[in-house]
């Protein structure tokens, strides 16, 4: 299958904002690899139909084709993966569906190795700062869920350095600003988790204003507080945080 004449049909269908006529090319698409030997070319139409079947709502669906990807990417990706040399960018979608289902298996080590080749391609292309800012506080949340507060911090960091050296600052940095924190947390080191929490607070507020967004920081920050011993700093948060959500 033609990769080109894929995305371009199936973004004209999307253009014409007709969700029946994408669903049709899609599964007529996924008919015509179904079954044979084009590896890449299923790995590539099954992600785009879990996209979709997320986007409307079928997450019923997803997780069917979901389970198709998982079954097949590590035999399909070195292949799809030389199909798209010089075109790298096709690949960026298919790595991020496979690091969250990965995620979502709790396969956190293998979901790294994936963002981190996801960064490899990013840095190929101009003006992604943000996408491998992101990308590595993803790494960041990754290595905390497998207790590797080393990675994480180094992961954080780079991000960090990332959005501080942009013109504009990104909503990411505060995002970014709340990982440090829980590195720092984890670590045990409440004081410093509670400095970047509270510069992390002021950059989500600036960005989303006070949202559940912000409450939800807030009732983070609170527990830190908490567990640092300073009870009244997290009442006064987490009432904060109350009327918002109230």
């Amino acid at each position: 299958m033609n990769i080109d004449s894929f995305y371009n049909e199936l973004e004209n269908y999307f253009k014409k904002n007709n969700l029946d006529d994408v669903k049709a090319y899609l599964d007529k698409s996924l008919e015509q690899v179904t079954d044979t030997n084009d590896l890449p070319g299923r790995l590539m139409i099954l992600n785009e139909v879990v996209g979709f079947n997320r986007s409307v709502g079928q997450d019923e669906k997803a997780q069917e084709f979901e389970d198709k990807i998982l079954a097949i990417y590590e035999e399909a990706l070195p292949l799809y993966k030389a199909l798209v040399k010089g075109k790298e960018y096709y690949i960026l979608s298919i790595y991020s569906t496979i690091s969250n289902l990965l995620i979502n298996k709790d396969k956190f080590n293998e979901s790294c190795e994936i963002i981190k080749k996801s960064i490899e391609v990013l840095r190929q292309y101009e003006k992604t700062e943000k996408e491998i800012a992101t990308a590595y506080t993803n790494l960041t949340v990754n290595y905390l869920r497998s207790y590797d507060t080393l990675a994480a911090q180094e992961c954080i960091m780079q991000a960090i350095s990332i959005y501080e050296a942009m013109n504009e600052k990104s909503e990411g940095y505060g995002i970014a600003l709340t990982g440090l924190a829980e590195v720092y947390y984890m670590k045990k080191e409440y004081i410093n988790a509670i400095a970047s929490y509270k510069g992390a607070l002021d950059e989500i507020r600036s960005f989303y204003g006070e949202t559940p967004i912000y409450a939800h920081a807030l009732e983070n920050c609170a527990k830190i507080c908490y567990d640092a011993g300073y009870e009244e700093d997290a009442q006064v948060l987490l009432e904060h945080a109350k009327t918002i959500l109230d």
